[in-house]
């Protein structure tokens, strides 16, 4: 069983993630004692910033997601810096087609056991995981 989605640093194996500093304690640092990139949960502003920012997004198995930032939070010029977030909304792309979901149940069994979750999952009705995402974050 695959437990969790890789983040760009750590696996989440819940959809709720604090945020650890190996130089002290506060998360995330506003002009702190971390080397770039600082601590922290990144979340962009614009979903296009991320699907941009990364050449793996493929065809099947990436994720994208709206999250509720937690804790300190630390804004930036295309995003955010948070203590913690929780995951609100995750569509994923999968042989199946964009498999996703808003419902609480089905984002633990997402985090803990992917496979089994993108199996039950729901095929959402639209052509981009950013569409789905910014539309059900409008509905929240």
């Amino acid at each position: 069983m695959s437990r969790g989605l890789g983040g760009a640093r750590v696996v989440w194996t819940r959809p709720r993630l604090e945020a650890v500093c190996d130089h002290d304690g506060a998360v995330p640092h506003g002009a702190g004692p971390c080397p770039a990139p600082g601590c922290g949960i990144y979340a962009m502003k614009d979903p296009a910033g991320v699907l941009g920012g990364f050449r793996f997004w493929g065809k099947h198995g990436r994720a994208l997601g709206a999250v509720e930032l937690i804790g300190r939070v630390v804004e930036h010029d295309r995003g955010y810096r948070a203590a913690a977030a929780r995951a609100v909304a995750v569509a994923v792309s999968t042989e199946r087609g964009l498999v996703g979901g808003t419902d609480a149940a089905w984002l633990r069994l997402l985090f803990s056991d992917p496979p089994t979750a993108l199996e039950l999952g729901p095929v959402l009705r639209t052509g981009s995981a950013e569409a789905w995402v910014a539309a059900a974050v409008s509905r929240a």
